[in-house]
């Protein structure tokens, strides 16, 4: 969503919620941008949920502005990248204009900035990777975003990176933007604030504009400020154009020199004075030697973005298949023939006799193990776990406990508990919630000594039971999960931005409840729940499915 310039269209329209549009049944509002409405809504035929926009009424008056809402939505719909919200259809129901994209279960870079302090270097290079490896993306089909900041900028429950609007951004910018007004006070400043100076004065942008506004993004999340700021978008442009942001290591000591020398490489007030692509960055982010808990830990080793699992490659069969259909024509019998499979395979089925029928080798859509990302064994469970935060993938996180598992050390038991914990993110997005609430049992009956790791076992079965409505179950759980948050203290805000956020208002009830004398509070038992022993992870991981 993009909110940086006040217009007519950012006025929010009726309420959708409850109401059917075609194959969508809108849920609730998620949020009110410029240029649309944004619903959480259920694909019925597929079952799952997608994020659904629906373009603003006073926008769908003019043509062109839908023309062009429907070209920018078709393009960015060509970026198939694991970091890049993936677009599923973009049409018209009932005279609305819409878009019907992935459904990202977290929160944006920005939330996750408001609730947090200190960023660590790891989890920041690790966004920062991320994004770059979207922009790399991006720009190989000639596509800019134009507004890489926070807000664009969605994470998973287990820290995977995705960058949202790819195209959609443009359009906003062009409808909303031409008239910067720049001397307005009291303008809630958004997009000015990552704005590479080119894209102020209104010149070409390349691909290099976004590295500006990474730069920008990654210097706020190291720092928690922007470089450049002030009462006026005037104010903020002419800062942009003309000084130098202040040095990283003069606000944070503790970040490495390299990483730093990086970030302000990003803020170059000249295009040549940035990195010539993404790719170069991340080549650099790779190199990087990040300096924490007093030692460091190297991944100068090929560590790229996991896009070999079992749906990367199925992807790559389907690109195989749409080259062969092409190849074959419209009225041909292989192409009727292969559109029956792809839809037998979209649903489950295996028809191995028809490959035989037309000839086609059966290896473009046989996926085994062979094609799932083996990941490297590291020298500890602490370096296998920051392997898993620079590459968070299912595979990666359960290298943790597949290589380390059975290790006596207590630093193994944290560092596996931890990666268990992503984990079961990982799976309670994906629908699979019974292994999910099983990991998350587990995390709930580790001792004293990993109260953190418990509180976030904690917190993921209370959004389990609260998803299955639940009610004795959860209210159990939020009573465990306040007494442990107590126990932790500040340490606490990190499990609270895991439960989802009705249950933040409600377990913040629970824990005033319970800071009262205990004669004043009402009587409640606390049940603990069921103990489920979980057999120690096999490795090779196991795929992704149900």
């Amino acid at each position: 969503m993009n909110e940086a310039f006040p217009s007519p269209a950012s006025q929010t329209d009726e309420d959708l919620s409850g109401q059917q549009l075609g194959d969508y049944r809108l849920l609730r509002r998620l949020g009110s941008g410029a240029m649309a409405e944004v619903y959480l809504a259920r694909q019925v035929s597929l079952d799952r949920d997608v994020a659904f926009k629906v373009l603003k009424s006073t926008l769908t008056r003019d043509e062109n502005c839908v023309r062009r809402f429907q070209q920018e939505a078709r393009a960015a719909a060509s970026l198939v990248h694991a970091n890049i919200v993936q677009i599923h259809e973009v049409g018209c129901l009932d005279g609305r204009h819409y878009l019907a994209q992935e459904y990202v279960a977290g929160g944006t870079v920005r939330q996750w900035l408001a609730g947090s302090r200190r960023c660590p270097a790891g989890q920041a290079v690790a966004v920062i990777r991320q994004v770059a490896a979207a922009l790399q993306c991006a720009s190989q089909q000639g596509v800019v975003h134009r507004d890489i900041k926070p807000e664009n900028i969605l994470l998973t429950r287990a820290g995977e990176a995705k960058v949202a609007d790819f195209g959609l951004a443009r359009l906003a910018i062009s409808e909303q933007a031409v008239d910067l007004k720049l001397t307005q006070q009291g303008l809630t400043l958004g997009t000015p604030l990552y704005m590479s100076p080119e894209q102020i004065q209104g010149g070409q942008v390349d691909p290099r504009s976004d590295l500006y506004s990474l730069g920008i993004t990654a210097y706020e999340i190291l720092t928690g400020k922007t470089p450049f700021a002030g009462e006026t978008a005037l104010n903020v442009a002419v800062q942009h154009l003309h000084e130098e942001a202040e040095r990283l290591q003069t606000l944070r000591a503790d970040l490495p020199v390299s990483l730093c020398d990086i970030v302000h490489k990003l803020l170059g007030k000249k295009p040549d004075e940035r990195y010539d692509s993404a790719t170069d960055l991340i080549q650099d982010l790779r190199q990087l030697s990040l300096d924490e808990s007093g030692s460091q830990w190297h991944f100068a080793e090929e560590v790229a973005a996991s896009e070999r699992t079992l749906d990367g490659a199925r992807l790559d069969a389907t690109r195989k298949l749409d080259v062969l259909m092409k190849v074959e024509g419209t009225g041909s019998p292989t192409r009727r023939m292969v559109s029956v499979i792809v839809l037998g395979l979209m649903c489950g089925t295996v028809v191995g006799t028809a490959w035989a029928y037309l000839g086609i080798p059966e290896s473009i859509l046989k996926v085994t193990n062979a094609d799932l990302p083996r990941v490297e064994k590291k020298k500890s469970a602490r370096l296998q776990y920051l392997h898993a935060i620079l590459e968070p993938s299912q595979a990666s996180w359960e290298a943790v406990e597949g290589y380390f598992g059975g290790e006596p050390q207590t630093e193994s038991h944290q560092y596996v508990s931890k990666a268990n914990a992503e984990l079961a993110h990982i799976l309670f997005d994906q629908g699979r919630v019974r292994e999910a609430l099983s990991l998350y049992r587990d995390l709930a009956d580790l001792g004293e000594g990993l109260i953190e790791q418990r509180a976030l076992g904690l917190a993921g079965m209370a959004n389990i039971y609260q998803a299955q409505g639940d009610r004795n179950e959860l209210s159990a759980t939020l009573l465990r999960l306040a007494q442990d948050l107590e126990k932790l203290g500040g340490r606490g805000q990190g499990v609270l931005r895991v439960l989802d956020p009705p249950l933040r208002e409600r377990m913040s009830r629970v824990q005033n409840e319970q800071r009262r004398p205990p004669e004043r509070r009402p009587s409640q038992k606390v049940r603990r729940g069921g103990k489920t022993r979980r057999k120690s992870a096999r490795f090779p991981p196991r795929q992704n499915g149900n």
